[in-house]
This record gives C-alpha cells, sequence and structure tokens, in this order.
C-alpha cells in the first residue's frame, strides 16, 4: 500500500488492483476460516458465509485505509 500511495494511484485504480494482488491471500484465509469455523461446529454453510463476509470486511478496511492516507483532493 505504501508504494502504491507513493505513486501517487487514484483509489479506484487500487481497489482493483488489490481485488487482483490479494486473491491468493484472500483465499487461503477463507480456506482456513471455514476449517476452523466447521471444526468448533459450524456448518460448511454458514462458515463459508462467515468467511466472506470477513474478507469483504479485511478488503474495506484496506481500502478505507488508503482512501484515509489521500490529500483531500484525491479522496
Amino acid at each position: 500500500m505504501t508504494a502504491k500511495l507513493e505513486a501517487r494511484m487514484e483509489p479506484p485504480a487500487f481497489e482493483t488492483e488489490l481485488a487482483s494482488a490479494c486473491s491468493a491471500q484472500e483465499n487461503a484465509y477463507r480456506t482456513a476460516y471455514i476449517q476452523a469455523a466447521t471444526r468448533t461446529g459450524d456448518s460448511r454453510t454458514m462458515a463459508t458465509q462467515d468467511a466472506e463476509l470477513e474478507v469483504e470486511d479485511l478488503r474495506a478496511n484496506i481500502l478505507e485505509l488508503f482512501r484515509g492516507s489521500q490529500p483531500e483532493s484525491r479522496r
């Protein structure tokens, strides 16, 4: 993220790049989350839904952090 801020990347471009750059990590997180949740008794369906929400929240937080680091004129 720091490199993208220094390069003065626009937030929409960062969002697009984030999706492709983090897909492997997001998939690994989903898999680990689902495995942990099903081991503790959650149904696979519930664990999958929860994992999706977690990934969406994480992505939204990163985007918010990126936008918040932009000068006012670029948000």
